[in-house]
């Protein structure tokens, strides 16, 4: 199975330098790579008691901090802090929520075991992974990377290319995004789709 499944992922930080700054939230939606049809999809927050928001956010530099307080990031992390009981956060998708980095880590080598995934196999598609993603992936989990294939799908790649090929061309619609996890990744998702469609030529399968 995983040969026929991408891994979207976006994650959301209080800033852009791993040994400085950690993951608050992780989104991870798998689609079959040939239909782009969702198999999956997860949306985790790092929060509750033993995690100090008041200091994340202190450490964030002032456009990060700003972001997350219009995206109401912060409050999220704070009604978990709060709650008894952690509980969804989210109307568009069942938001998990975890109270380290740790249970991040098991939580996502469980959802990759479970859908056939082994050590290096997972093609891993996003928006400027290499930036920030991949990098505090690796620095804060210590097992999940092992299942990350060298090759990834980047839409900013994508967009590069075509815009310098096909400067006049129609482009893909400009992300609405709030800077939260779950919808970057279903913005990279939509991209992706924009980009198969056009990139079908007559007397190929159809899908």
């Amino acid at each position: 199975m995983s040969s026929e499944l991408w891994a979207l992922v976006d994650i959301e930080t209080n800033g852009l330098h791993p040994d400085e700054h950690c993951i608050l939230e992780v989104a991870m939606i798998l689609v079959n790579a040939e239909t782009l049809s969702v198999e999956h999809e997860m949306s985790i927050l790092v929060a509750g008691p033993h995690v100090d928001v008041d200091a994340l956010e202190s450490e964030a530099d002032a456009v990060v901090r700003k972001m997350h307080a219009d995206n109401g990031l912060w409050r999220d992390l704070r009604q978990q802090a709060y709650a008894e009981h952690p509980r969804a956060v989210s109307s568009f998708v069942d938001v998990l929520v975890v109270p380290s980095v740790v249970e991040l880590d098991d939580v996502l080598c469980t959802m990759a075991t479970d859908y056939g995934f082994e050590e290096r196999s997972m093609i891993l598609c996003g928006s400027s992974l290499h930036g920030v993603d991949v990098p505090f992936l690796r620095s804060e989990l210590r097992r999940f990377p092992r299942f990350f294939h060298y090759r990834t799908l980047d839409i900013r790649a994508l967009k590069l290319a075509y815009n310098a090929w096909l400067p006049n061309a129609p482009q893909p619609a400009p992300s609405a995004s709030r800077h939260r996890a779950h919808s970057d990744a279903v913005h990279v998702l939509e991209t992706l789709r924009w980009f198969r469609d056009r990139m079908r030529w007559s007397g190929g399968r159809e899908g």
